[in-house]
């Protein structure tokens, strides 16, 4: 890490976490290789025949976690540091546990004795896995049959499951925003100022405190909680979007369960077109019943077309220059280059429009001009007529757009909210009309094709792996078929408590490389052409590393599963992923792999 330029953070302490289980199993196998067979075979005759099983499975788990390196744009840059921590930290625990491993047997386990309470638990639970395993192999048919269609309804799961980029992360502190219209004005937003203070004394008992801040048309209300924020921020805004109606805000939380996000449409039709389509589009779209409001950024303005007369102006002897700086001064603020300075503070000089000439086209025709000498009237110089337009002409990829602020209702994720729109747009937008999603959207949409680019590559790369190491087709496949399996029992748990994100992937990759290890142990003990064990032992011989990995890794993430910390979120959604999968997969190795194997052997 240090070579590398890595830091100690969230990201590099997740791989550090999840390594736990991936990192002790090499040498729990290596220790239990060498204590089964003390009695009868050297240290370096049982590391022989464990060495290549190892060998196979680091490389496994380097190229499982390999390609994420290469993934570019924002999910490369999180998940980077993430896969080059556990890869390496991989490749150094398979080195240890074929050499300081081996050495360290040498010398503390030749008066060992194992703690009797202990052993005997473990050789009891290994009797009965193996009595059962002896009962359930009669009618493995029949229960291979059922674990197949119980996995296959299980990945059916896959298609209901919501998708996100990042989990939802619950804080202690609350924040508000209120988006106006492009052309809105400061004042407009001032004025809602005193309703917005009216409305949070009423939960002056639950708030510790808040501010407010106003940037261009956006309004932002930002405070810390007492007790939960979700109810209080939820309550704060059912008041703000009632009272707040007058003003044409969207109002939205910044960390409520409502997804924000903006889109465009964008078109080479006539802009008039564009908004005609998109007003329709929307008008369909709150129909489904996602959404909680929306609002068009781009809207139109008033102003003044004014056309100086250049006759007029050359007969009186007018410099048009002259004339411009004072209809400029008129119209709009004039930025003086100068600076006042009182009471040890330095202040810009503004001179600020004359408002009640600028909002009214009569006044400024009839204002008196002291020119050389001269009084005259502007209208003798000027005509001047109002005008409806827009305040500027956006271009979406060089095309006439218009822009929408979309504010979901609760619990509708960002992958729903995309589905749904684009899923509209293929069957009521014609061919010439395109829409385009910014903010979360947008970072979803880019995102959500790699997140499972990269799970495919892994799969990919394991199996080119496997195919390798065994020389064999369906041993290959059989050992990659414990990945389904083990997937389903994580589907099933994020069905009900969790979604589908960055870090659930994490977790998805990390649970595929302990279970591929599993099968390649299982697979590994039967290519071995020194023993000629039945499945039985060779089930025997696998359980106990088997299990102590999976409790290993599943011990190091219980308690994340309960952990109530905002910032453990993120990581909290890869225990979900990986306990319940490893429980489910783990159960699943120990007595189907047997039975296909046996079948197909048959």
């Amino acid at each position: 890490m240090y070579l590398l330029n890595f830091s100690l953070n969230q990201i590099t302490l997740m791989a550090f976490l999840m390594a736990i289980g991936l990192l002790v199993d090499d040498a729990i196998l290596v220790i239990e290789k060498i204590e089964t067979d003390k009695n009868h075979k050297s240290i370096f005759e049982s590391l022989k025949e464990i060495a290549l099983p190892i060998i196979i499975m680091t490389a496994t788990l380097f190229f499982v976690f390999l390609p994420i390196v290469f993934i570019k744009g924002e999910l490369g840059s999180l998940l980077k540091e993430f896969a080059t921590t556990i890869s390496i930290s991989v490749g150094i625990s398979g080195l240890l546990s074929l050499t300081i491993t081996p050495m360290a047997c040498k010398y503390f386990m030749k008066n060992y004795h194992p703690f009797q309470i202990t052993e005997k638990f473990l050789n009891f639970l290994t009797n009965c896995y193996i009595n059962l395993l002896e009962r359930l192999i009669k009618y493995s048919k029949k229960i291979i049959i059922l674990v197949v269609l119980l996995n296959s309804s299980g990945l059916y799961l896959l298609f209901f499951l919501k998708m996100e980029y990042l989990p939802k992360v619950k804080e202690d502190y609350f924040g508000i925003f209120t988006q106006g219209l492009t052309n809105i004005k400061l004042e407009h937003l001032e004025k809602s100022i005193p309703t917005i203070n009216k409305i949070m004394k009423k939960y002056k008992s639950d708030i510790k405190y808040y501010e407010i801040f106003l940037e261009n048309n956006r309004m932002v209300i930002r405070g810390r909680v007492k007790k939960d924020r979700d109810i209080l921020e939820n309550s704060i805004l059912k008041d703000l979007k009632i009272n707040l109606q007058q003003y044409n805000f969207v109002v939205a939380g910044e960390n409520s369960n409502n997804v924000c996000f903006n889109m465009y449409f964008y078109s080479h039709k006539p802009i008039e077109k564009v908004k005609n389509i998109s007003y329709n589009f929307m008008n369909k779209l709150n129909k489904i019943g996602i959404l909680d409001q929306y609002v068009f950024i781009r809207q139109k303005t008033f102003g003044l077309n004014i056309d100086i007369l250049k006759e007029k102006c050359a007969y009186y002897n007018i410099d048009i220059y002259e004339l411009q700086e004072l209809l400029e001064f008129l119209m709009q603020d004039i930025r003086l280059k100068g600076k006042i300075s009182t009471d040890n503070n330095r202040y810009k000089i503004v001179f600020k429009k004359n408002k009640e000439i600028a909002n009214n086209f009569k006044k400024l025709s009839q204002y008196v001009w002291h020119f050389k000498n001269r009084k005259m009237l502007l209208s003798e110089i000027i005509q001047q007529s109002p005008k409806e337009d827009y305040i500027n002409i956006e271009n979406y990829n060089g095309l006439n757009s218009y822009k929408v602020e979309l504010l979901f209702k609760p619990n509708v994720t960002v992958g729903e909210a995309v589905s749904k729109i684009e899923s509209l747009a293929k069957s009521h937008l014609k061919k010439d009309f395109y829409i385009s999603f910014d903010g979360s959207g947008k970072t979803f949409k880019d995102n959500s094709q790699n997140l499972f680019l990269i799970f495919g590559s892994c799969l990919l790369s394991i199996f080119l792996i496997l195919s390798l190491q065994f020389n064999s087709f369906y041993q290959s496949l059989l050992v990659m078929l414990t990945v389904p399996i083990a997937i389903t029992g994580a589907l099933l748990v994020l069905y009900f408590t969790g979604t589908i994100n960055v870090f659930s992937i994490i977790g998805g990759l990390t649970l595929v490389a302990l279970i591929t290890k599993h099968g390649i142990l299982f697979m590994s003990a039967i290519n071995n052409k020194d023993t000629n064990m039945d499945i039985l032992e060779i089930s025997r011989k696998r359980f106990r590393p088997v299990l102590m990995t999976t409790i290993a890794m599943i011990l190091g993430n219980i308690p994340l599963l309960f952990e109530q910390n905002s910032a453990m979120v993120p990581i909290k959604q890869i225990a979900l992923v990986l306990v319940p999968g490893l429980s489910y997969g783990t159960i699943i190795i120990l007595f189907v792999f047997p039975m296909i194997i046996q079948n197909i052997n048959k």
